[in-house]
């Protein structure tokens, strides 16, 4: 019984064409984000290093910053019910990189994956058409190859940094859940939750390109769940597993 539902389970995967499918989950919740973004742009803009050094931001901008926003939500919810062709991913391209612009003094790591995911899925329908189009294949390997790069370069980043190796960084965590945040000062307790993410993130950089990469995505999902339930990153976490989903699809290995 074991064995029919596993072959069942591994036929499934086979058969679903993970891109197309990162395409239109990724585009709706690029929109939701990019929509909570933009009602909530004061929030986002309160980040900037003007604002946080008492430099009001020009109103001209704040209503440039808005405008563009919105527009960009609207390109995006087209491109979930696949309204539009190249012209709409064109726009959708300049857009993300004009508003990436603006944020480059973000502190929110979502900002980051959503650049990313928004730029590769303006190239994914170029590998969608033909497989042997070589910018299709080329930007779902350089994709892969960056996200594998963020996981590298945070996990080194925690470990170069004394709060991380000395078990602390839970406290500092403003945004712990109460019953978490009475956990912190356990020394041990911090100092495991610590080195297990380092680890994970380490890990999951190079176990997503092997033979169990799927056995792999599943325990990445439940990392980032646990991450997003423990230190309310939901937008963050949620981006994550979207981009990882590139990983399932074996026919952009060939």
């Amino acid at each position: 019984m074991l064995g029919i539902i596993k072959l069942k389970y591994h036929a499934f995967l086979r058969k679903k064409d993970w891109i197309n499918i990162q395409l239109k989950i990724g585009y709706s919740f690029l929109f939701i984000y990019y929509l909570d973004r933009t009602l909530n742009s004061t929030r986002y803009f309160c980040l900037m290093p003007s604002v946080m050094n008492n430099e009001l931001m020009p109103l001209s901008c704040m209503e440039l910053m808005f405008a563009v926003n919105s527009a960009f939500v609207l390109l995006l919810l087209m491109a979930t019910f696949s309204i539009g062709g190249f012209l709409l991913r064109g726009l959708i391209l300049v857009l993300n990189l004009y508003i990436s612009g603006f944020n480059e003094h973000l502190l929110y790591g979502a900002d980051s994956y959503a650049f990313f995911l928004t730029f590769y899925l303006t190239l994914t329908p170029l590998y969608s058409r033909s497989r042997d189009f070589n910018l299709g294949r080329a930007s779902i390997f350089l994709f892969k190859l960056q996200l594998s790069y963020i996981y590298i370069c945070t996990s080194v980043s925690k470990l170069a940094d004394p709060v991380w190796r000395s078990g602390q960084a839970l406290y500092y965590f403003e945004i712990l859940p109460l019953w978490l945040a009475s956990f912190s000062s356990i020394e041990i307790l911090g100092y495991l939750i610590c080195y297990f993410v380092m680890i994970s993130q380490i890990l999951l950089a190079f176990l997503l390109w092997g033979r169990y990469r799927k056995q792999v995505f599943f325990l990445a999902c439940i990392f980032h769940g646990v991450l997003a339930v423990l230190l309310n990153l939901y937008f963050f976490s949620a981006l994550v597993v979207i981009c990882l989903i590139i990983f399932l699809d074996t026919k952009a290995n060939t």
